[in-house]
């Protein structure tokens, strides 16, 4: 078993033994906010809200790192083909690696987190801003591993997949439209 093997079911132990009712119920509220379905539905007011702010460029680029997120997503399921844990809450029907909660939070919250900062004026507000989002991305990935539904190397797969698409989307955008505006 490699050191990261090890890492993941020590770690998928651990918080198997201190699982308690009433957390679980928190947790799967906050999973709820990384769900495909969610995110999406998320994702369509956003673009509205982007329609009527004027700001449509922000729809393409939103929508193209969402799909690309899980297209890669997908693909890396199929081809690692990863076991989920054996203690999870409930049944999950798709393969472990990578977390695709963890992929669409880090790329639709940083996506907002990113658009709205460049948006706001106050340095303060820009820092609450991606306080917010950081805390919601962390908070799905970290709820992903207490529900026992993922290991700790399937969400930092996510995270890191979702966090490089976010990063190839916007390199896209700032190259068509020189900086990115609000």
């Amino acid at each position: 078993m490699s050191f990261h093997e090890n890492m993941d079911l020590q770690i998928a132990n651990f918080l198997v033994s201190v699982r308690n009712p009433e957390l679980v119920k928190v947790f799967l509220l906050i999973t709820f906010l990384g769900k495909l379905q969610i995110v999406f539905g998320l994702a369509i007011i956003a673009s509205v809200i982007f329609w009527f702010w004027k700001k449509k460029d922000y729809i393409f680029y939103l929508w193209l790192a969402l799909t690309t997120g899980g297209i890669f997503g997908y693909l890396l399921k199929l081809l690692i083909h990863r076991d989920r844990p054996v203690n999870s809450v409930y049944f999950e029907h798709s393969f472990s690696f990578p977390s695709g909660h963890a992929i669409f939070a880090m790329i639709f919250y940083g996506f907002l987190a990113y658009v709205l900062a460049r948006c706001i004026k106050t340095w303060w507000h820009k820092v609450v801003i991606f306080f917010v989002c950081f805390i919601i991305i962390l908070a799905i990935g970290f709820s992903r591993l207490y529900l026992g539904v993922h290991y700790v190397s399937d969400v930092l797969g996510g995270y890191l997949l979702g966090f490089f698409i976010l990063i190839v989307v916007f390199a896209l955008y700032k190259q068509k439209y020189k900086q990115i505006n609000c």
